[in-house]
C-alpha cells in the first residue's frame, strides 16, 4: 500500500503540471500501423511516413502500409517474459530458470550422426551445439534426429511429470542450414514413443518463436493427427529434424535458450471479495486508499473488480489539502510484497485510465529499497485513453526538476494518484483499464 501521503505536502505547486506521452514475440501482430483517426478504407499501396493527424472521414481506395504511428490511439502488442534461462549445470544435465531441470538427451535414427563428445564435453555454463549429419534414405533410414531435456528430473534420478507452466513454451535456436525441418515438441510419455503423448508445432529453426500451449497438436504435420494439447502434465521439451528423401545435409544447432513464457497480459481476478491482478509476472492485491483529510468523503467510492473486461474505478472528493488523495495501487510482488519486483520489463509502462477530470493524475512506481518517498519515482498523465511511458520519464521528485530518473529499481507497486488542492475542494473521478509493460 502506498507508504505515505505526507509526499503530497511537497506538492502544491504542481497543480498545473501534466506530462504527455506519444511516443520477441507478441500475442497480437498487427499488420498496419496507421493510427490516424480518419476512416481509411482503400486498396492502393500509401507507402508515406508521416504522421496524419487529420480528423475526416478518407474514403479513398488505396491500401494503406504506411509507417507513421500514434502511440496514444493504438495498445502496444502483448510482449513475453521468458520465466528461466537455459543453462548447463553438469555434463547432460542442464535447467531452464528454478523449475525446469533434468538431462538433457539426443537421438540419431538411422541414416544420421551426431557430435556425441562435443555435447558431452560442455562444461558448466557453457553452450550446448548438437552437431552432425543426416541422410534420408528411406523409411527403414529417415536420418531423423531429435535432442530435448526433461524437464523435472533431479539429478540421477526418475523423470517425473510437471503442470505446464505459463502460457506456452519459448525456443530459441540457431543453424546455419535452410533444408532442415523442425518440429518443436512437448511431451508426456514414458520410455516408448506414444503418438498420442507428443504434441508439437512446425517452425524455422533460425527464427526464436513463442509458441503458446493451445497451439500444440499431436502430429502437426501434414495429414497427422492435430488433436490439440490439453494441459496435461508433461515431463520434457525436445525438437525433432528432418529432410526431404534423397538429401543429406550437416547441421550445428545450437540451444541459445528453451523455457515456459507468461505473456504480460493485464488479468484481474476476485477471491474472497478482494480484487488480485496478474499481468505476466507481477502478482499482487489491487488497493484502494480513500481520500484523508479536511471535508474529503468518499462520494461514490471504490468500484473492484467486476468481471472481465470491466475497469477498476474510484470517485469521491477530496478536500483543499494536498495530503488529501484518493489511490488506486497494484502490488507487483504478491508472494513478498515488501521486497518488490526486479523484473522490469520492455522499454516502459502502457498505462489505458480513463479521467474524468480536467487535472493530471500522478503515476507512482514505488520504490522497494526506500520507505522516504522522495526515493519514489512519478510522472504527471494529463487527459485520458491508451498511452506509453517510457521508463526513463519516471523520476524521483517529479514536481520539480533535479529529480532522478528510474532505473529499473525493483518496485513494489505501481500506483494511480488524485491529489487534492489547496485551493479548494475538488472531485475525482478515474478508472484503470489496463496496465502492463510495452515492448
Amino acid at each position: 500500500m502506498y507508504k505515505r501521503v505526507l509526499m503530497f505536502l511537497l506538492l502544491g505547486i504542481i497543480a498545473g503540471c501534466n506530462a504527455m506521452f506519444t511516443d520477441v514475440f507478441y500475442k497480437a501482430t498487427p499488420t498496419d500501423s496507421d493510427t490516424n483517426s480518419d476512416t481509411d478504407t482503400d486498396t492502393d499501396t500509401d507507402t508515406d511516413t508521416d504522421s496524419d493527424t487529420d480528423t475526416d472521414t478518407d474514403t479513398d481506395t488505396d491500401t494503406d502500409t504506411d509507417t507513421d504511428t500514434d502511440p496514444g490511439l493504438i495498445p502496444p502488442p502483448v510482449g513475453i517474459f521468458k520465466m528461466g534461462k537455459f543453462e548447463v549445470l553438469d555434463t547432460n544435465y542442464v535447467q531452464s530458470g528454478p523449475d525446469w531441470h533434468g538431462e538433457f538427451w539426443f537421438h540419431a535414427d538411422p541414416g544420421a550422426t551426431i557430435d556425441t563428445d562435443a555435447i558431452n564435453s560442455v562444461n558448466p555454463g557453457g553452450q550446448i551445439c548438437v552437431t552432425g549429419s543426416m541422410t534420408y534414405t528411406d523409411e527403414t533410414s529417415p536420418g531423423y534426429v531429435s535432442f530435448g531435456m526433461n524437464i523435472n528430473q533431479e539429478q540421477s534420478q526418475a523423470a517425473l511429470f510437471l503442470e505446464p507452466l505459463g502460457d506456452g513454451v519459448f525456443y530459441d535456436l540457431t543453424d546455419s542450414s535452410t533444408a532442415i525441418s523442425y518440429s518443436y515438441n512437448i511431451g508426456a510419455d514414458g520410455a516408448t514413443y506414444e503418438p498420442m503423448k507428443n504434441w508439437c508445432q512446425q517452425f524455422p529453426v533460425n527464427n526464436s518463436v513463442a509458441i503458446p500451449y493451445d497451439q500444440f497438436t499431436t502430429e502437426c504435420w501434414a495429414g497427422g493427427s492435430h488433436v490439440p494439447y490439453d494441459m496435461e502434465p508433461i515431463n520434457k521439451w525436445s525438437v525433432s529434424m528432418s529432410v526431404n528423401q534423397g538429401l543429406t545435409e550437416d547441421f550445428n544447432v545450437c540451444i541459445n535458450n528453451v523455457a515456459p513464457f507468461l505473456y504480460w497480459d493485464y488479468d484481474l481476478l476476485e477471491e474472497g471479495g478482494n480484487t488480485f491482478n496478474q499481468i505476466g509476472p507481477w502478482s499482487g492485491p489491487v488497493w484502494f486508499v480513500p481520500p484523508k483529510g479536511g471535508s474529503a468523503n468518499l462520494a461514490e467510492g471504490w468500484i473492484p473488480y467486476q468481471g472481465d473486461g470491466n475497469p477498476l474505478c474510484a470517485a469521491g472528493e477530496l478536500a483543499a489539502d494536498v495530503d488529501s488523495v484518493g489511490i488506486i495501487g497494484y502490488t507487483l510482488n504478491g508472494q513478498n510484497a515488501g521486497m518488490g519486483t526486479d523484473i522490469i520489463d520492455g522499454e516502459g509502462l502502457f498505462v489505458d485510465f480513463t479521467n474524468h477530470t480536467d487535472y493530471p493524475l500522478q503515476i507512482v512506481l514505488e520504490n522497494a529499497a526506500s520507505d522516504n518517498f522522495i526515493d519514489d519515482f512519478c510522472v504527471f498523465i494529463e487527459g485520458s485513453g491508451p498511452k506509453r511511458i517510457p521508463w526513463s520519464s519516471f523520476k524521483t521528485e517529479c514536481w520539480g526538476s533535479t529529480g532522478k530518473p528510474y532505473n529499473r529499481e525493483a518496485i513494489t507497486s505501481i500506483d494511480f494518484i488524485a491529489t487534492g488542492d489547496v485551493s479548494g475542494t475538488r472531485k475525482f473521478d478515474y478508472c484503470v483499464n489496463e496496465l502492463r509493460p510495452y515492448f
